[in-house]
């Protein structure tokens, strides 16, 4: 909110017409009195824009104290006017971690890119900080040590690529089972297909085999209609006597 209502007046709050405004004040009120000597932050969506603003508005303050940029899914606002070295500083402390469907850290290469960009592990804006935070704390160690590499989203990628190379054998292999299991069904199948009957004889499945098979069952029914078991006939014998 950049007003608030006093005695049911709108009154504008001050140094808060725009969340750059506020953000400067902030910075100047605060942050540049603090005597901190390194600063680590990390600017999320629009917090890109603040960022921009503090950084045209306090160019000397800002790069000598923040030592490392953290974007998540942001806007990246280069100020103009800045020198060979503030723009050095911004390419070798500065990432962009951008939602994506991609794993944490693999390199998106945008060609317009203003620093340098990455996945953040996730495609949707809103969880991109929580992703990419076990990067930024890699990255963000490196102001300890003033180290200038990229080392930490080499070993990322590396272990992105390890882990899809897994993901692709294991996906291999279960399609190699299937593909196992199917032609062990299949030869069940034909095995299956020859069949065998009650008196342990085989069973033509042919055309010619079926034909001949249901000839022999009505001839056999035919038989037990004309000659009735012995049991029945002599019950009938008796019935006569």
């Amino acid at each position: 909110e950049t007003s608030v209502i006093i005695d049911g007046e709108r009154e504008p709050v001050p140094v808060c017409n725009s969340m750059e405004t506020h953000a400067s004040y902030v910075w100047r009120q605060f942050v540049m009195p603090s005597g901190f000597k390194k600063l680590l932050v990390i600017a999320h969506s629009a917090g890109g824009s603040c960022v921009g603003g503090i950084m045209q508005r306090f160019k000397n303050h800002f790069f000598s104290t923040v030592s490392q940029l953290a974007y998540t899914d942001s806007w990246v606002m280069v100020p103009n006017g800045i020198t060979e070295e503030q723009q050095n500083l911004l390419q070798t402390s500065t990432v962009h971690y951008v939602a994506s469907k991609l794993p944490l850290g693999i390199n998106l290469d945008h060609k317009q890119a203003k620093c340098t960009e990455v996945s953040a592990g996730h495609p949707d804006h809103v969880y991109t900080t929580g992703t990419s935070w076990p990067l930024i704390k890699k990255q963000f160690a490196r102001a300890e040590t003033n180290d200038e590499s990229f080392k930490f989203l080499e070993d990322a990628q590396a272990s992105a690529r390890a882990a899809a190379a897994q993901d692709d054998g294991k996906a291999a292999e279960e399609e190699e089972s299937k593909a196992q299991a199917q032609q062990s069904q299949e030869e069940d199948n034909t095995e299956r297909g020859g069949g065998t009957s009650a008196e342990g004889g085989a069973i033509d499945t042919s055309k010619e085999g079926t034909e001949t098979n249901n000839k022999k069952t009505t001839e056999a029914s035919d038989q037990n209609q004309t000659n009735p078991p012995k049991g029945v006939m002599g019950a009938i014998s008796k019935m006569c006597c």
